[in-house]
């Protein structure tokens, strides 16, 4: 995840998304944020939001990085960007990524429901990393666990997210032993229906 503080220095009408670009071989991974109100404000770039654009070579192959302020409006205005940030988590969603002679709209859905997953755990208080699969088939059940990680071998749609959120609070409780501590500096009220 990237993580950057952006300043408008004029009304909400000025700027009203944010573009991050990683250019890679003959191609670019890009992500859009809405901006907020005037002042300093932070935006995450998670890197399942990340689209590409033309040939990308990988994320192994990043050279450049572009930054673009869309316009919402013919106002004469200003924006700065503070710092970029690379996070590192030790939670990782895989992307399939490999989806060659699939149906065109599946890498989309597959960046969509890794987003899903990425906002449910943010939601619980944790970062998320993305990692690109090898697009091979693993035979695995739906919902896999061991003493190092968790598969689930479907997509998470965004429907039923309390439930969605215990789900992944039960199996992150099962892999992470100071998980109830975790939840207990959550907002979310989830606690009163997990055993922690």
């Amino acid at each position: 995840m990237s993580c950057s503080r952006i300043r408008q220095n004029s009304g909400p009408d000025a700027f009203d998304r944010f573009t991050l670009y990683f250019r890679s071989g003959d191609g670019w991974y890009g992500a859009s944020e809405n901006l907020g109100q005037p002042g300093w404000s932070r935006l995450k770039f998670h890197k399942a939001a990340f689209r590409p654009e033309g040939h990308p070579s990988g994320w192994n192959a990043i050279t450049g990085i572009r930054l673009s302020a869309w316009a919402a409006a013919p106002v004469n205005s200003a924006i700065a960007v503070d710092r970029l940030v690379a996070l590192q988590s030790d939670i990782a969603i895989i992307l399939s990524t490999n989806l060659g002679g699939t149906n065109p709209g599946e890498p989309k859905a597959s960046r969509g429901a890794a987003m899903v997953v990425a906002k449910i755990m943010e939601g619980i208080g944790l970062d998320t990393d993305a990692l690109e699969d090898t697009g091979a088939d693993t035979g695995y059940p739906a919902l896999y666990l061991s003493d190092t990680g968790a598969f689930l071998s479907h997509i998470v749609l965004a429907d039923d997210l309390a439930g969605k959120r215990c789900l992944l609070a039960a199996v992150l409780g099962y892999l992470v032993p100071d998980f109830g501590g975790i939840l207990r500096n959550t907002p979310y009220l989830i606690r009163g229906q997990l055993a922690i």
